[in-house]
């Protein structure tokens, strides 16, 4: 009897499958950069759509190699990256970095800021974080009497974690004296960096929705306009015929007064002054009520 091996992923039963993971990687690596070896995914891609030569055509990324201040500045300044390590002396690096970024002659020159202020900012992150490190476990260690073994290995944890908790105020103190200083400056770089960053460019397709939807926005905006333009039109109009009624209604007031002090006094001649006045007036006010209707129903039919 034969035993059958698999020579493959029985659970991979065909290329369109295993195509499509590869897909699914990308994609996921796309919204989570941060969690994948973006090259290695780009390799299997590649060699799942059978491209030759694959290694000719990727860039070798070099490992990272321990430099002095100096050659790091040089590997920044022309788009290399500059790695920190635990052992080296951080405020020295620092120093010597800044100097070089604030110099308008190199960190600072147009030609070659673009490239060497993004590299610097990333690298003296990680020295004034290895910097953090060390004084905290220096100061641990120092009230230990002995060197600090891994957290895992430790017998008791909390008791470490007191003593970090201590240290820690020690550190902010060290922090605020030694590092204070360098702040200004690297804020400028931070700055910088904001300057020199690329731009993402708009595709046909986002300028046309940007397009449309500013041209709609302007479309809004002078409806919008129109309508308060009307609202107020009308609200004039209605000012004016509630002026026009108040007077009215203090004029018959007034008539009704005098028609009954005529009454009262027998004055024949002041009440039929006032009836005709009465009769002017209602004429008057019929006018202007057939004079508001034509002027309703023109301005109904122009806005439709």
């Amino acid at each position: 009897m034969t035993d059958v091996i698999p020579v493959s992923d029985p659970h991979i039963f065909s290329e369109t499958q295993r195509m499509a993971q590869t897909q699914a990687v990308m994609a996921i690596m796309k919204d989570n950069p941060e969690l994948f070896n973006k090259k290695v995914v780009i390799q299997r891609f590649l060699k799942q759509i059978k491209v030759p030569g694959i290694n000719e055509i990727m860039v070798d990324v070099p490992p990272p190699v321990k430099m002095d201040a100096a050659n790091e500045n040089v590997a920044m300044a022309i788009g290399q990256a500059a790695y920190a390590y635990p052992e080296q002396d951080h405020l020295g690096h620092i120093q010597a970095h800044l100097d070089f970024a604030k110099s308008p002659i190199f960190g600072g020159n147009p030609i070659i800021a673009p490239a060497y202020i993004p590299k610097a900012v990333e690298h003296i992150k990680q020295h004034i974080v290895l910097w953090y490190l060390n004084r905290m476990t220096g100061y641990v260690q120092k009230s230990m009497g002995e060197k600090l073994e891994d957290y895992d290995l430790q017998k008791d944890p909390k008791a470490v974690d007191k003593l970090f908790a201590l240290a820690s105020q020690h550190v902010e103190m060290d922090a605020d004296q030694t590092l204070k200083g360098i702040m200004p400056v690297i804020q400028q770089l931070v700055e910088g960096l904001q300057k020199f960053k690329p731009q993402p460019q708009m595709t046909p397709d986002t300028k046309v929705l940007l397009d449309t939807s500013m041209a709609e926005t302007q479309r809004r905006a002078k409806r919008d306009e129109a309508e308060l333009n009307l609202k107020d039109k009308e609200l004039a109009a209605k000012i004016q015929m509630d002026m026009a009624k108040l007077q009215q209604d203090q004029q018959e007031a007034m008539e009704d007064l005098q028609m009954k002090l005529a009454i009262a006094t027998s004055d024949q001649e002041m009440k039929e002054r006032i009836e005709t006045a009465r009769l002017t007036r209602d004429a008057a006010k019929l006018n202007f009520e057939q004079t508001k209707a034509v002027s309703t129903q023109g301005d109904r039919y122009g806005n439709e």
